[in-house]
Parts: C-alpha cells; sequence; structure tokens
C-alpha cells in the first residue's frame, strides 16, 4: 500500500509540476513580457496583474486610434493621388504597372479604363519614358523628359520626372505643359509684334528729325509737312502706348469696373457725336436705331470704349457713302447690341484670328489710319469682363457685323425668347 501511495504521490508531483510549467509559460512569461513592452513604451505597467491589463487595455485603444487615423490619412492621400491633375504611375522592376490614377489613364489613352497591372510597353509607346523607367530601376536615378502626344482635342505636350522608390520600383509623375507653353508663345509673339510695332514709327520720327536738323528746318516748302509726319507717328506711338496700357490692365484684371444703369441709345448718341468728324471725313453716315427702352449695367466709360473701337473700325474700313448703324434688342435673357457696317468686309479665313493682339486684316490700311492692332482684343476683354459675349459675322465687299450679348439687368424679364443668329467666329 504504502508504494501504491508513493506512485500516488509521484504521479501527482509531476502533474503539479506541469500544471505550474504550463501557467508559467501560459501566464506568467506573457504577463512579464507584456510589462516589458508596457515599459518600453513608456506606460506604467503596475504592479498587479489587473493594472497591468488596464494598462495593456489602454495602450490598444492608443494604438487603434493611431492606426485609424492613419488609415484616414492614407484614404485622403489615395484620394488626392486619384484625383490629381498630374499623371502619376508606380511601375516594379518587372516593368508591371502596380498604381496609375486617372490621369494616367487619360494621358495615355485608356480613358475611364484602368492601366494597372498591364505592362509599360502596352500602354506608353515613347523610348523616352521606358529609359527613364530603366534608368530609375536599375541606376536608382531619377530621370526628366518631355514628350509630345496627339490626343482628341489636339497635340498635348507633357514634361515628367520619373524617380526610384524603394528596391524594385519607381514613379513616374506626368503633368501637362500644353497651356504653358502656348502661353510662352503668346508672350514671345506679343514681344515681337511690340518690338516691331515701336521700331517702325521710332524710325520715321528719327529719320524725318535728322532731315530737319540737317537743314530741311529752314526749307519753307516741305519743313511743315515734315513736322506733321512726326506728330502722325508721334500720335500712332501714343495711341500704341495707351492700348498696350489698356489692354494688359485689363488681362492683368486690375480693372475696377463701375457698374451703373446705362441707357444704350444715349450713349450711342455721344459716342457717335464724338466720332461724327471722322465719320464725315470718310463719307460715311452713323444711324443710330437703338430703341429708347434699352438699358443695361456696364461701366460707362468702358462700355463707350467698346463702342468707339467698334465704330471706328466700321467707319475706317467702310467704302464711301456707306453706313455704320447700332441696333439692340433683347434676346432669351440678354440684351443683343449690334453694330453693322456696309463697307470692305472680313475674309472668312481671318474671322477666327480677328480678336488676337496686332492681328489686322489689312494691315497697309489700318496703319495708314492709324490703327494699333490693339482694338478688337481690348473690346474682347472688356466684354468678358462685364460677363458677356461678343460675335462677329462678314462677307466681303458686303460688311461686317459684330454682335455683343450683354448680360439682362436684375429687374428685366426674360425679353425676347428667340435664340442669337449664328455667327462665323464668338469669344465668350
Amino acid at each position: 500500500m504504502s508504494s501504491l501511495f508513493a506512485v500516488i504521490i509521484f504521479i501527482l508531483l509531476i502533474l503539479l509540476g506541469g500544471l505550474i510549467w504550463r501557467v508559467r509559460h501560459r501566464f506568467f512569461i506573457p504577463l512579464a513580457r507584456l510589462r516589458h513592452t508596457l515599459s518600453v513604451l513608456g506606460a506604467p505597467p503596475g504592479h498587479s496583474v489587473a493594472a497591468t491589463m488596464q494598462a495593456a487595455r489602454s495602450q490598444l485603444r492608443a494604438w487603434a486610434g493611431r492606426a485609424h487615423r492613419a488609415e484616414r490619412e492614407l484614404a485622403l492621400l489615395a484620394s488626392v493621388l486619384e484625383k490629381t491633375h498630374d499623371g502619376i504611375l508606380v511601375v516594379d522592376d518587372d516593368f508591371r504597372i502596380l498604381f496609375a490614377n486617372a490621369s494616367a489613364s487619360r494621358i495615355f489613352g485608356h480613358l475611364g479604363a484602368s492601366i494597372k497591372g498591364r505592362r509599360l510597353a502596352e500602354v506608353a509607346r515613347e523610348r523616352q519614358i521606358y529609359e527613364g523607367f530603366q534608368r530609375a530601376l536599375g541606376e536608382r536615378r531619377a530621370f526628366e523628359g518631355r514628350i509630345e502626344r496627339l490626343e482628341s482635342t489636339g497635340r498635348k505636350t507633357f514634361q515628367f520626372q520619373i524617380i526610384p522608390l524603394e528596391a524594385g520600383k519607381a514613379a513616374g509623375v506626368f503633368l501637362d505643359i500644353t497651356r504653358l507653353e502656348h502661353l510662352e508663345r503668346v508672350r514671345q509673339e506679343f514681344l515681337a509684334n511690340v518690338s516691331h510695332e515701336l521700331r517702325t514709327p521710332l524710325a520715321s520720327i528719327l529719320a524725318y528729325v535728322e532731315t530737319l536738323l540737317d537743314g530741311a528746318i529752314h526749307d519753307a516748302e516741305h519743313n511743315v509737312r515734315f513736322l506733321e509726319v512726326v506728330q502722325k507717328h508721334a500720335q500712332r506711338l501714343n495711341s500704341l502706348v495707351n492700348d498696350i496700357s489698356d489692354l494688359s490692365a485689363i488681362e492683368s484684371g486690375h480693372v475696377q469696373l463701375e457698374p451703373t444703369v446705362i441707357h444704350v441709345r444715349h450713349a450711342v448718341e455721344d459716342v457717335m457725336e464724338t466720332l461724327r468728324p471722322r465719320a464725315d471725313q470718310f463719307d460715311v453716315r452713323l444711324i443710330n436705331a437703338v430703341p429708347e427702352n434699352v438699358e443695361i449695367m456696364a461701366d460707362r466709360r468702358r462700355f463707350e470704349q467698346i463702342l468707339i473701337n467698334l465704330l471706328d473700325n466700321g467707319i475706317k474700313f467702310n467704302r464711301r457713302g456707306g453706313r455704320v448703324r447700332v441696333d439692340a434688342e433683347e434676346r432669351a435673357g440678354e440684351t443683343a447690341i449690334i453694330v453693322a457696317d456696309t463697307g470692305i468686309g472680313i475674309p472668312p479665313s481671318d474671322l477666327p484670328r480677328i480678336f488676337e493682339r496686332f492681328y489686322r486684316v489689312d494691315k497697309a490700311r489700318s496703319i495708314e489710319l492709324g490703327g494699333t492692332g490693339l482694338g478688337l482684343a481690348i473690346v474682347k476683354h472688356l466684354v468678358r469682363i462685364h460677363g458677356g459675349k461678343i460675335a462677329v459675322q462678314s462677307q466681303p465687299g458686303k460688311g461686317t457685323q459684330f454682335t455683343i450679348l450683354w448680360p439682362m439687368k436684375p429687374d428685366q424679364g426674360d425679353g425676347d425668347r428667340r435664340s442669337p443668329h449664328p455667327h462665323h467666329s464668338s469669344v465668350d
């Protein structure tokens, strides 16, 4: 019996030792490790099991909060990358696309379809792009380049940069610089045109002044005529500088409008009175057919500037015995102001460009008559900053008609619901 009892005691001791070992490994060691981890993280673990568990729960809640915030930030970043106007591609070392936002899909001709998972060579035909990713992935060096692609809206120019990311990945960012390049061309053309426009009258002034200084000042037969030529070119220079200053202020948004109610017929009559001596000089009749009840909201000085430019063009490019007529009517919630002449007209090929700076249909005649080539550009911008639109239609040899669609006064009704007539060229 004593032997049996000893065996039982021995077995119980073994079981108890195993239980202690299991409890130690399943509870005390993890608890010790947990306390050590909390201490490393700067969270007091406490002296009791309950205190340690409470500290662990607090730390888990803090981690969960940070993880949630990180998840939100990642979602925001993904949304920004997806919706940015710049195209973004991420490629792995097999040249397979891991990420492509909507702009990248559009740039590479897959609008509305994802290019993720496809090989780079399938979507980008330009060798420069392939070489850029090759350098970033193989040599861990950034690459910059420029490509042109033909899209449905026309030729587009893109500047791109490719940079290495973590091992085996590279990212490319594609920026559409089409408009920037267009603006740079416009700037260069403008400077070239200004230089040319200034050079011509300055050369004439210098030539005549030198002639006068060389003795012609005492030539009673010619000195007055020479001085008149100098005066004419000086006036042209003054007009050019004034128009450039006006156009620059308008385009840069530095023009402060002072809208007021304008009785259109009266405003037209005032402008016609100003231009009547010029009209008589060209034997052109001015007709004011604007109804008495037409009113608009506009800056009076700027509105008269629009009328002066349009009427002056109608006078200068008319035929002797011709006429310039101004009319107005309500059209589908807008006030249409029509300036029509019976002049030489504009060829169809020139119509789309007549609102460009320094563009002239008949350059020689325009310069002879004192034109700067900026009048219609000023008109276009002045109409636009008032919220209006301008259109032109013309027939060579029969005349030209400009139609300004002006926003109706807030207290006016919808008026005539007829649609405006079609125009060959319009600017809004």
